[in-house]
């Protein structure tokens, strides 16, 4: 029997070997793969980082090595694995941050499962694959990942997919099928149990780009779910609210409070309907006062020609001129009797001059 230093009893029948011991197990015997879960994240500003300028993590590690027991081992301050490591990802300022160009060209950060700190058991952190250099467990590296079992979200992969490619980070997507067609997608903010974060905005989750096989660009607006094919995609939002497009009911719709500019935008746009509208009671009403013209003209002609008749005898010069005004008369009768039936086919063909398709408001 043996007693351990915190007053734990060991069986005669067992013995004893450290496990993991950092820096006691020698320089270069923890060469093994081993896989852990992320349970605190470690920042520069903290006391205990000891790169002070990346992102450090306390890792549960699992270890078991052929069919020794297995035993969970805190692997303290490991780093990220940096596929391009390099200077030549620099943007030249030292200042780069989210959204900028960075010292090394790809990094990102891992979630820790900040329910568990100093626990063992699986929770929501990111679980890793590590090694460790030359064996040395100091200097743990992170190399990779492992799918959750825990996580049930993604959709079984199907064999029909073929080829493809996808990612998720923090609620942003990638994809790219068998056809090579991508896709990004934006879902909004996630907690580290994969589930919408309170603070998200959901009316923007769903928002979208897809670059198809022939060539289409395609925008597509909140809808909530990830679409493994492309061509699924029926909306389309730009910078909503400001300028929405949608092809949900087989139309495509824009609307901007600030109005639609198109090239110079010197002119202003005509309202079709509201034009229209205006344009027909004019012409009714012109239509209405030509016919009331041709009925005058009509009558004055025939004026005009009773009296030629009756001056014929008494002033005989007079009675040329005024057949000839009666003549002017039936022919201006005439002109608008034409001038009221043109109007009138305009109007009765008016439904054929407005687009039932294309619209356009002005508020």
């Amino acid at each position: 029997m043996t007693l351990l230093g915190n007053g734990t009893v060991v069986p005669s029948t067992l013995g004893l070997r450290r496990l993991g011991g950092r820096g006691n197990s020698g320089a270069s015997t923890n060469t093994s793969l081993r896989w852990g879960e992320v349970k605190e994240v470690i920042y520069p500003s903290d006391s205990r980082s000891q790169s002070r300028r990346w992102r450090e993590y306390n890792v549960s590690v699992w270890h078991k090595d052929g069919n020794e027991p297995g035993a969970c081992v805190i692997y303290n301050n490991c780093v990220l694995a940096n596929a391009f490591g390099g200077l030549n990802g620099s943007n030249g300022k030292g200042d780069a941050g989210p959204g900028t160009t960075a010292t090394n060209s790809l990094s990102w950060a891992l979630v820790a499962d900040t329910e568990e700190i100093g626990k063992s058991k699986p929770g929501n952190g990111s679980k890793v694959l590590l090694e460790c250099p030359n064996g040395d467990t100091h200097n743990a590296v992170i190399v990779g990942g492992i799918p959750d079992a825990a996580d049930h979200s993604s959709a079984v992969e199907d064999q029909a997919w073929g080829q493809y490619y996808r990612l998720c980070y923090n609620g942003a997507c990638i994809a790219v099928n068998d056809a090579g067609e991508l896709t990004l997608l934006y879902q909004g903010q996630v907690k580290s149990d994969g589930t919408l974060d309170p603070s998200a905005q959901t009316s923007g989750s769903g928002s979208g780009l897809s670059f198809r096989k022939n060539g289409d660009v395609v925008l597509q607006g909140p809808s909530g779910k990830f679409p493994q094919n492309p061509a699924t995609t029926t909306t389309i939002a730009v910078g909503a609210p400001s300028l929405t497009l949608s092809a949900a009911d087989g139309k495509v719709k824009i609307a901007t409070a600030g109005g639609l500019k198109v090239g110079s935008a010197t002119d202003a746009m005509v309202l079709g309907t509201t034009y229209r509208k205006a344009e027909a009671q004019a012409n009714t009403q012109a239509a209405a006062q030509a016919q009331a013209l041709q009925a005058a003209m009509t009558q004055l002609a025939a004026q005009l020609t009773a009296a030629a008749a009756a001056v014929a005898s008494a002033a005989p010069a007079a009675g040329p001129p005024l057949i000839a005004a009666g003549a002017a008369a039936v022919q201006a009768a005439a002109a608008f009797t034409a001038w009221a039936s043109a109007l009138q086919t305009l109007e009765a063909q008016s439904q054929t001059y407005l687009s039932q398709r294309h619209g356009l408001g002005d508020g």
